[in-house]
């Protein structure tokens, strides 16, 4: 949910406004991850990695691209994402299977102020992910390879919004299987066919929700794939082939809306 306001234009210089507020931009990133892997056998080896996420989007912008004081913002977003993730992989006489479990942390600080317009927002959520995933690939018949796999994941996010006092929590679980199915035409073509679910996690809306209409729900998404991967001239060249069927449910997206406005044009 997210909304802008666009006034008159006060200049025909596409390359300049009148607005009498230049901003600024104080953004800044910071981003570390550590990745150790171990080979047990000569078919298990083990990975460890391990994320830290910093982002603090710190700016300034004249909404209303004018020179009167009036839409000005000065907007601070700090997330900070903690993830660890241990992942098992095999691989012997052509069977590939790999076995894992991760988790995660975000905490997101949402604060912008309207400061010619005495308006102002300050949210926060915290959110815990768990997850344990695998996947097995069987080869069969010679020419033939089955693949199956599954994630399991929960998150708990708890949600405040300072400014009202209103705070609210909400925990979810998602299950997302995969199945394919492959023949190797050759040893350099092969066709292969797939059936896999993905999600998007539900939460909370820290921008523009209103009390009561905060949390949005998870998005679905059901994907399909036929398709062929080939190489040619002793892996000189590869050419690869697919068609896809997407099938969403609960699609999380933003939406623009215009009012008229009789003095100030058009908020959209």
């Amino acid at each position: 949910r997210t909304f802008g306001m666009y006034i008159l234009p006060g200049t025909q210089d596409k390359r300049h406004t009148n607005s009498q507020d230049p901003g600024y931009n104080l953004s800044a990133f910071n981003d570390q991850s550590l990745n150790i892997s171990y080979d047990m056998s000569p078919e298990w080896n083990v990975t460890s990695v391990t994320t830290r996420r910093e982002s603090n989007l710190d700016y300034a912008m004249d909404y209303d691209f004018s020179p009167m004081p009036f839409f000005e913002v000065h907007k601070y977003d700090r997330y900070l994402d903690l993830g660890q993730e241990l992942r098992f992989s095999y691989e012997e006489d052509g069977v590939n299977a790999v076995f894992g479990a991760m988790y995660s942390r975000l905490d997101k600080k949402v604060r912008y102020n309207y400061y010619n317009m005495g308006m102002k927002h300050y949210a926060r959520d915290t959110t815990d992910t768990y997850a344990a995933f695998g996947q097995v690939k069987i080869p069969f018949w010679e020419k033939w390879a089955i693949t199956g796999g599954l994630r399991l994941e929960h998150y708990t996010t708890d949600f405040k919004e300072e400014d009202t006092g209103y705070s609210d929590s909400g925990s979810w679980t998602s299950l997302s299987p995969k199945l394919a199915l492959e023949y190797s035409i050759t040893d350099d073509n092969l066709v292969y066919t797939s059936v896999s679910r993905g999600s998007r996690a539900a939460g909370f809306d820290a921008y523009q929700g209103s009390p009561g209409n905060y949390e949005f729900d998870e998005e679905e998404l059901w994907a399909f794939e036929l398709g062929s991967k080939n190489t040619f001239w002793d892996g000189k060249a590869r050419v690869n082939a697919a068609l896809f069927y997407y099938k969403f449910n609960s699609m999380q997206r933003g939406f623009k809306f215009k009012v008229q406005h009789p003095v100030l044009g058009y908020w959209r």
